[in-house]
Parts: C-alpha cells; structure tokens; sequence
C-alpha cells in the first residue's frame, strides 16, 4: 500500500478550495490517516511526503510491535517482519 500523507507544508487552504480547513490540520488528518493505514493490515506500506515528527514517531512506535522501516527524507517504507 502507498499513501500519500499531504506534508503540512501542502496543505493549506488556499491550495485546497473544497476541503474544509479544519480537515487540513494535522490533528484531524493525523489520527484518521493512522486508523486507515493499519485498518488495511498490509504487508507493505510506503508513506509519502512523511516530514510531520508526529506521524512519524507514531508510525514507528507501531512498526517496532508489527513491522521493520526503512526511513528515506520524505518516503517511510515499512514492510511486516518475517
């Protein structure tokens, strides 16, 4: 599974007309981006535009129980262990 995650640097309202600012700010997309990414359960998951800390250290608290990564600037690459 591949995921754009929309860099905090992107995501501004005058860029996105249609959506909702509210919608735009990392702790309404944080958490409902991380329920989706492991509601898929996959085996391979790669993260674009990953330059929020916060999904990141998020993610990787998840991958040290389920998954190994690799971590490139921008990309999170996490693929199940085994």
């Amino acid at each position: 599974m591949t995921y754009n995650i929309l860099s905090d640097i992107y995501a501004y309202p005058t860029k996105h007309y249609g959506c909702p600012e509210p919608a735009l700010w990392w702790t309404y997309r944080g958490k409902n981006l991380l329920d989706e990414i492991i509601g898929y359960r996959s085996q391979i998951i790669g993260l674009l535009e990953v330059i929020n800390p916060i999904i990141s250290t998020t993610l990787v608290l998840y991958v040290l129980t389920v998954m190994k990564s690799n971590v490139y600037p921008g990309f999170l690459c996490m693929y199940k262990a085994g």
